[in-house]
């Protein structure tokens, strides 16, 4: 589903992605729809005892809008690659 879709575009990447290239990616532009996929994500790992998987940080330049964007912690991006591609 979209919230493996996300981890797998987060664990392929060597950085932190934008709210905006992961909309794209996900194939939509509703930010509430891509809430519910963090959340799902979160529960997921909050069950299985791993913890925060995605961090998130935000830019803003001036009082111009904010910036999001999204990582999968570093010490836990191999062991998110191989679960995903197991």
């Amino acid at each position: 589903g979209k919230p493996r879709e996300l981890l797998r575009h987060l664990a392929n990447n060597g950085g932190a992605m934008s709210r905006t290239q992961l909309l794209q990616l996900l194939g939509t532009t509703d930010e509430h729809e891509f809430g519910g996929y963090l959340i799902t994500v979160s529960k997921l790992a909050i069950g299985a005892a791993i913890g925060v998987v995605i961090e998130r940080s935000k830019t803003r330049n001036g009082n111009g809008p904010r910036e999001y964007h999204y990582k999968i912690r570093d010490d836990i991006k191999t062991e998110v690659r191989a679960a995903l591609n197991a």
